[in-house]
């Protein structure tokens, strides 16, 4: 009995990590998308140059890049 107690127990520490995981990689990535969409606002709102608009515009895919990453290590209920 206490065996399976202690079973019950580990598993829920598993659960509860693996849930600390995921809501750190959702915040990675929603702090990611936040970045994303204050560059393109700001490319649609602002006059810059087109240089300035290249730059931004790289830096905007490498975010992509980097949320897709992320996406990677959620578990596949959680990616769309």
């Amino acid at each position: 009995m206490e065996k399976e107690i202690q079973e019950q127990i580990d598993f829920l520490k598993q659960q509860l990590e693996q849930g600390k995981q995921r809501a750190r990689l959702l915040e990675e990535i929603e702090e990611k998308l936040i970045e994303m969409r204050v560059i393109a606002e700001e490319i649609l709102q602002s006059e810059l140059s087109s240089f300035e608009k290249e730059a931004m515009n790289e830096r905007f895919q490498l975010l992509q890049v980097e949320v897709v990453e992320l996406q990677k290590h959620l578990t596949p209920q959680m990616v769309h």
